[in-house]
């Protein structure tokens, strides 16, 4: 048999639809700044420990299509980052990962990082939509999608094999 193992929501947001909000650059803000790639490496295996997302492999795949912002405070501790991609094609955009240390949340770093890749996305690359997916139990995330835009479109049960 199979039992309920996660229930993800998948998000788009198409060009047009983004909530109006400042896109202005912020210090320690940044897709090509300097920040501590150990320290980027522990985060993101602490906030997504089961996640194909690998942080060697994230770093080593920026490119043209791909893109991390970090927010970093003055004495260089990473407070926050997004990484984005353009799908292969063209023909839309991913937010993949959207972390925030736990001793720098509700400061808006999160929705300043998401406001500037969805600008650079949507505008810059001028690409029609964007999709993420969340778990369902990261209720606050949900809230943070919705309030600059996204809406929910598909929500699924990810079974696993019964052992």
């Amino acid at each position: 048999g199979f039992e309920r193992h996660t229930v993800a929501h998948v998000f788009s947001l198409r060009r047009g639809e983004v909530a109006a909000g400042p896109v202005a650059a912020s210090a320690g803000v940044s897709h090509d700044g300097p920040f501590d790639s150990a320290e980027f490496g522990r985060l993101q295996r602490e906030l997504f420990p089961q996640s194909w997302g690998e942080p060697e492999r994230l770093l080593a795949e920026r490119g043209e299509d791909t893109r991390l912002w970090t927010d970093v405070s003055a004495d260089g501790a990473l407070r926050a980052y997004l990484y984005a991609t353009v799908d292969p094609g063209g023909d839309g955009g991913s937010i993949d990962f959207l972390g925030t240390h736990p001793d720098h949340r509700r400061h808006g770093r999160a929705r300043h990082l998401m406001r500037l890749a969805l600008h650079w996305l949507l505008e810059e690359r001028a690409l029609p939509v964007v999709h993420l997916v969340v778990r369902d139990e990261l209720a606050g995330a949900r809230s943070l999608y919705e309030s600059v835009g996204f809406a929910c479109r598909w929500t699924g049960v990810g079974l696993r094999r019964q052992r």
